[in-house]
């Protein structure tokens, strides 16, 4: 459970955009490999974002991208979707914008469900960006900053990652999209390219499992601290979001290897992918002689910690599909 920042605040009636309830996929243990991964038993309904824009946007870019979403709650709290929240979507001009946000649970001991408020601020992320002028990383920023000062009237906090894939084609060869960022907390993204990683974002810590958050209190941490990227997207790049159910249990080089069995099985959707790197997370956190980031981290902060962490799980993939 992540510390959480002093809180008092009113509640709202809540809008939600949560992609977890209609893509959670089964959370029955998985083996560590990419090809059982795929066999999860019973229907995967993870969404996958469509890539058709209008012709005149479509007809400018270099390459498509398509979006897929997995979620796999906390057991104790699958009947709710658990406290997560994602989207993922095109733009009408043809700029992909995805975000995750990740509830802290603490709030739960206060009686708040820690779900409403990262529901409400990845649905006012969302609305922001799709109408957004421009998805430089300060208009990220922005963005969130909107989302939150909408999302306070909720009770509780989250941390956030929102990023975008751009509309126009930078100076760069081969030609490329720009892939922009703006993350706070311990959610996160990494940019595959080749079977390597070629950009990531931090994990932002006010110290050992105590992530920045955005919040109702007044002394919540803000957007303007949020970590900003720009990185050259090329076609054949895979982008990976996920909260830190994903990065607590997985180190990236296995992400890398997922994502590289993927491509030796032929064909296989974003959605599919989702789902394979957030089942491997999953059985990674309920293995207690796991090796996991979550592990190191810990004993790095003299505290004794084995296996995997269980805590929802949510994956977003992003993947630059040449025309």
């Amino acid at each position: 459970m992540k510390v959480l920042n002093r809180a008092i605040k009113s509640t709202a009636i809540m809008r939600t955009l949560f992609c977890g309830i209609a893509s959670t996929v089964s959370a029955s243990r998985l083996s560590a490999n990419f090809a059982h991964a795929k066999a999860i038993r019973g229907p995967l309904t993870s969404r996958r974002s469509n890539s058709t824009t209008t012709a005149a946007a479509a007809s400018v870019l270099p390459f498509d991208v398509v979006s897929g979403t997995a979620v796999i709650p906390h057991p104790a709290k699958a009947d709710k979707g658990g406290e997560d929240a994602c989207f993922a979507g095109v733009r009408d001009d043809g700029a992909t914008i995805v975000g995750v946000a990740d509830g802290v649970g603490g709030w739960a001991e206060l009686g708040v469900d820690p779900a409403r408020f990262s529901r409400l601020l990845m649905f006012n992320a969302e609305e922001v960006m799709r109408t957004r002028k421009t998805l430089l990383p300060i208009d990220l920023v922005e963005s969130l900053r909107d989302a939150w000062v909408k999302a306070r009237a909720e009770r509780g906090s989250s941390t956030a990652c929102v990023c975008a894939i751009g509309d126009e084609v930078t100076e760069a060869f081969p030609p490329a999209r720009a892939l922009t960022c703006a993350n706070l907390g311990d959610s996160g993204f990494v940019l595959i390219r080749d079977g390597e990683v070629v950009a990531l974002s931090e994990s932002q810590q006010h110290n050992f499992n105590f992530p920045y958050q955005l919040g109702s209190d007044p002394g919540s941490d803000t957007p303007d601290q949020a970590d900003q990227y720009m990185i050259n997207m090329r076609a054949g790049d895979v982008l990976v979001v996920g909260t830190d159910g994903l990065f607590d249990n997985v180190y990236n080089e296995e992400i890398v290897s997922l994502v590289k069995e993927a491509s030796q099985v032929g064909s296989v959707s974003p959605d599919k992918l989702a789902e394979a790197i957030a089942s491997f997370a999953s059985f990674k956190a309920d293995q207690p002689s796991s090796r996991t980031p979550f592990a190191d981290a810990a004993r790095a902060a003299g505290l004794r910690f084995e296996g995997g962490k269980m805590d929802d799980i949510t994956v977003v993939v992003s993947t630059a599909l040449a025309k």
